[in-house]
């Protein structure tokens, strides 16, 4: 009996829960028989798998976030094009130098385009979203911020628009790479704004091209959380007079199961 009470254990509440799950099976197992309360036992012992699987069973979950980020250029009848500004494999794809050192095969938005990003998590976490461009003056927060009404820790399985489902940013008439990074974690992370300021200033040192620069912030970038891309599928958006109805997705899988930076750079052109 208590051989089959474990084996059911292993197979119905998770794998990653086996362990402590059957260690307090047997804990239980041993006070059932010495006080023969077998109908009473098995009862208990059910609500506490079920119990304790529901409760922790989040925290085995490996981090994976579905991204999508698109630009949309208006046209003379006042409708939008729109096309997405992901490429296939890493998010931190940077594109190939010529021999001047200039930066190639990047998307290209223009002065006045918008673009708008979406995340979807599959578990609760925290997301925070950066941006900046080849002046490396300032790195701005986008989110959490007080022009996006959102906080954190969003939800699961649920579409976070930023900066909100009917609300886009617009690109101002300063030309150059941009720049957007979205870190995504299981835990609240309070010195993430600092930590990727710091990243850019340091980067800085030693070189005065900008292509030279956004590499070595590329590399640095990958250490705060790699990731790995998994599958790509697509999501309907909810703006009005703007084509095609549906934007490309790319899922990225967190290396480390708890955290995830995403990470795209694009040419602003006037």
């Amino acid at each position: 009996m208590l051989i089959k009470h474990i084996l059911q254990n292993i197979l119905l509440y998770f794998l990653p829960l086996a362990v402590p799950s059957t260690v307090g099976l047997l804990a239980i197992e041993v006070v059932r028989k010495r006080w023969k309360l077998v109908a009473f036992g098995n009862a208990v012992v059910l609500m506490l798998v079920v119990f304790y699987s529901v409760l922790t069973r989040p925290a085995h979950i490996p981090l994976q976030v579905e991204w999508a980020f698109y630009a949309m250029h208006e046209k003379p009848d006042s409708t939008y094009d729109l096309w997405t500004l992901l490429g296939e494999g890493e998010p931190t794809f940077l594109g190939l130098e010529d021999q001047l050192g200039e930066i190639k095969g990047l998307p290209i938005v223009h002065t006045g385009d918008h673009s708008q990003m979406r995340i979807r998590l599959n578990r609760k976490g925290y997301i925070y979203v950066f941006h900046f461009d080849t002046t490396f003056s300032q790195v701005r927060q986008l989110l959490p911020s007080d022009d996006v009404q959102l906080s954190n820790p969003v939800p699961s399985d649920s579409w976070i628009e930023l900066p909100s489902s009917s609300a886009t940013w617009k690109l101002d008439p300063n030309p150059g790479i941009e720049v957007f990074l979205a870190y995504v974690s299981s835990k609240e992370s309070y010195d993430i704004g600092e930590e990727v300021e710091r990243i850019v200033e340091e980067a800085r040192k030693g070189s005065v091209r900008s292509a030279a620069v956004l590499k070595n912030v590329q590399q640095r970038l990958k250490a705060l959380g790699p990731c790995n891309p998994t599958i790509s599928g697509e999501v309907a958006h909810n703006l009005t007079g703007v084509t095609p109805p549906k934007v490309r997705t790319y899922a990225y899988r967190a290396e480390d199961g708890r955290t995830a930076l995403l990470c795209q750079f694009v040419r602003h052109e006037p």
